[in-house]
């Protein structure tokens, strides 16, 4: 959330936006938010939440692949929390994040050292689910190619600067000019 920074009248897109955590407390900050998931099960979810907490009318959920949906529009800042797990090449949802957003790309994605990602891949292992992990070398040399201004790394988290600049996050020995 504070990556985002004040969101009050922004247009945001949540990629892989699940129960709709994320996209029901921007919206209850004043953000307009499109979730996007192919997952219908946790799409009903998130419109429940979205009832519940009385921001459904600043919430749209849409049931599609990201990649294969046609957006009419643009938006401020798009998250991907949680996404990338699932991701083998982060390319083409990178580059088609940096069409759709005018000021930066939120995104997690697993480090593929330490126990964490042993018990991680464990588990995906058990449940048939792949899992991928990418380091900040990579995505920021994602970032790179795909024309992103900047990009900010915090562990697994990452802030891809998409047209506008970098202010409202330190800089720190991890952030990236490119």
């Amino acid at each position: 959330m504070a990556a985002c920074g004040n969101v009050q009248g922004k247009r945001i897109l949540d990629v892989g936006c699940g129960s709709g955590r994320y996209a029901v407390a921007l919206a209850e900050r004043g953000a307009e938010v499109v979730g996007i998931d192919f997952a219908n099960n946790m799409l009903l979810l998130a419109n429940e939440l979205a009832k519940r907490a009385g921001v459904a009318s600043r919430c749209r959920f849409i049931n599609a692949n990201f990649l294969e949906y046609d957006f009419m529009e643009t938006f401020n800042i798009s998250l991907a929390i949680g996404f990338f797990d699932y991701i083998a090449a982060p390319f083409p949802f990178l580059e088609k994040l940096h069409r759709l957003t005018d000021e930066r790309v939120i995104l997690s994605f697993p480090r593929p050292g330490g126990w964490r990602a042993l018990q991680r891949r464990l588990r995906y292992r058990l449940k048939g689910c792949p899992i991928y992990f990418h380091t900040q070398e990579s995505m920021a040399t994602y970032f790179d190619s795909i024309g992103y201004k900047a990009c900010h790394f915090d562990g697994s988290w990452a802030v891809g600067f998409t047209h506008s600049s970098t202010d409202g996050l330190p800089t720190t020995d991890e952030e990236v000019r490119l």
